[in-house]
């Protein structure tokens, strides 16, 4: 494990951060995208769900890793193109175990695209999630052909 600092605009963020291989997929429906993350220093595996308005944890995750809501949020590392993001999210508990550990959801999304909004998580399918842009529209091909017309 490795401590690293990370500052934003004058705020300082500590986090632990494990060393893993970047892991990620899409997932079969459209707009949502899986990778792995760190959650409060465990590693996890997320679900972009731009359709949710919060963020959850499965509870076996949740009572596996002794992760309760709190009041300030719980620390999510992602990697991203321009290094490795961590903020505090409010993970609510979900009603019933999922395949993922836990589902981001639009409240973490719109903090990731306020504070980082060049950021872009690649996807192992060559997709990328875009933090700049729409939810619905966030997961796109990684690489585009963009031709302008006159």
């Amino acid at each position: 494990m490795e401590f690293l600092s990370h500052t934003q605009h004058s705020m300082t963020f500590h986090f632990i951060l494990s060393l893993l291989p970047f892991d990620a997929s899409r997932s079969s429906t459209p707009n949502m995208a899986t990778f792995t993350s760190t959650v409060n220093g465990y590693r996890a595996s997320c679900l972009f769900d731009p359709q949710s308005p919060v963020s959850t944890v499965s509870p076996s995750f949740s009572l596996q890793h002794n992760i309760r809501p709190q009041k300030f949020g719980i620390p999510v590392a992602v990697v991203t193109t321009t290094g490795v993001f961590s903020c505090l999210v409010e993970l609510q508990p979900a009603v019933a175990d999922n395949v993922y550990d836990v589902t981001l959801g639009r409240d973490w999304f719109s903090y990731c695209t306020t504070t980082v909004p060049h950021a872009q998580i690649l996807l192992s399918d060559d997709m990328r999630l875009i933090f700049s842009s729409s939810p619905l529209l966030a997961v796109r091909p990684r690489y585009t052909g963009e031709f302008l017309l006159s």
